[in-house]
């Protein structure tokens, strides 16, 4: 029945873009020798990933797409691993912003901006950040680097932006 068939694609979309604490704990695996830890900076939870013997001092700040009301995911965790292998990143901080409906504007913008003020704080070299971003996260990202340029604050040496789709 339609209302059957409803059921089901919203128990799937539910499982990829909104997985249980116990599905997220036991479903991503790092890859072999990387570091994979969860934390808060600030109040905003985070997941640091680390190469092993990193070539560079880069930092990838990753703020994730999903319309500001999907949150992380084993497909973001994976899309950070590998644009970290592509910028040659020493870390990777995936931010765990907060979800719409029930954290309007400018919750998720607060939370991106705590996470790049927490980096700085630990002595990251703004010219080592790339923040990145996908659909929502890449308007996210824009909007740190506004936020970060009206306060006065040193800006990231990169944003990458990439479309939903591409």
């Amino acid at each position: 029945t339609g209302e059957a068939k409803q059921a089901y694609i919203q128990e799937q979309m539910d499982a990829i873009f909104h997985p249980s604490e116990e599905e997220s704990a036991t479903s991503f695996a790092a890859p072999a020798g990387w570091t994979y830890e969860k934390f808060s900076i600030g109040n905003v939870p985070v997941e640091r990933l680390a190469p092993p013997n990193p070539a560079t001092q880069r930092v990838f700040l990753q703020l994730h797409g999903g319309g500001y009301m999907g949150g992380m995911s084993d497909f973001y965790r994976a899309f950070a691993v590998r644009q970290a292998e592509y910028t040659d990143a020493a870390e990777v901080y995936c931010v765990e912003y907060r979800l719409a409906p029930e954290h309007v504007y400018p919750a998720a913008l607060e939370d991106a901006a705590t996470v790049y003020q927490g980096l700085l704080a630990r002595g990251t070299d703004p010219a080592n950040i790339i923040v990145f971003g996908n659909s929502a996260g890449g308007n996210l990202a824009v909007a740190l680097a506004l936020h970060l340029r009206d306060k006065g604050l040193p800006q990231p040496a990169a944003l990458i932006l990439l479309s939903p789709w591409a």
